[in-house]
């Protein structure tokens, strides 16, 4: 417990130190305004180790000029640096399996497992693959 007083604080705060300790919360000396980037990059660290990858991605705009073909979009997932996982299309989520996806109007819904596995690795990268034609004018 802190039990030194900050020159520009009324006391140590004991109740809420007491809390913090209860709940695992951070303690911090708020006077020390020269080491705020400690605390600041603590909270960050939790925000980043609690986030997770969405599992449903928007179908991407084809460039000017093309139009893209969604019967050749496949999602790629490299887990951790290794050998790639392409993730196929199915028709729905009853249709679903491990590495799978469905559209969902103009959105790629990853499947329950696919998901799964990419939440699962905060090293993994996703792409998406496919293929564009030139617009027929």
């Amino acid at each position: 417990m802190v039990l030194t007083n900050c020159p520009t604080g009324k006391d140590p705060g004991f109740g809420y130190q007491a809390l913090s300790m209860l709940t695992g919360g951070l303690r911090f000396p708020l006077c020390d305004t020269a080491a705020y980037d400690t605390i600041l990059q603590t909270l960050a660290a939790s925000i980043i180790d609690g986030a997770k990858v969405s599992c449903t991605f928007p179908v991407p705009e084809a460039p000017e000029g093309k139009t893209l073909d969604p019967d050749s979009l496949e999602v790629v997932f490299t887990p951790n640096g290794d050998i790639p996982d392409v993730f196929s299309p199915v028709d729905s989520e009853a249709a679903c399996t491990a590495s799978s996806f469905y559209f969902d109007n103009d959105t790629i819904v990853l499947c329950p497992a696919a998901c799964e596995a990419i939440q699962g690795d905060v090293d993994a990268v996703l792409e998406l693959a496919f293929s564009c034609e030139p617009l027929n004018d």
